[in-house]
């Protein structure tokens, strides 16, 4: 029998591996929605221009990177999701 406290824990760290799970779908899939979406806030705030790398948007590799992170997320999305599927079984 599990302790309310295990429960809460396994609910919120749930919550955290769906968001990451989305998160990466997201960035693997669409990332051109993202470029376009980061290079409007780094052409209208001066303040996020100011920020080391934040040029890294102008890229053309950028997509890439978007991609390639989206696939690190969802590993460790993955890795989350076996943790709590250990956890509860045991």
């Amino acid at each position: 029998m599990h302790k309310f406290g295990d429960l809460v824990a396994v609910v919120g760290d749930s919550i955290i591996v769906v968001a990451l799970a989305l998160f990466g779908g997201f960035a693997l899939l669409n990332p051109d929605r993202l470029q376009s979406y980061y290079r409007g806030l780094y052409e209208r705030h001066s303040l996020i221009r100011t920020w080391p790398f934040s040029g890294l948007v102008l890229k053309p590799w950028y997509v890439l990177w978007l991609r390639v992170g989206g696939v690190l997320i969802w590993g460790f999305a993955a890795v989350g999701a076996y943790a709590i599927w250990l956890h509860l079984r045991h």
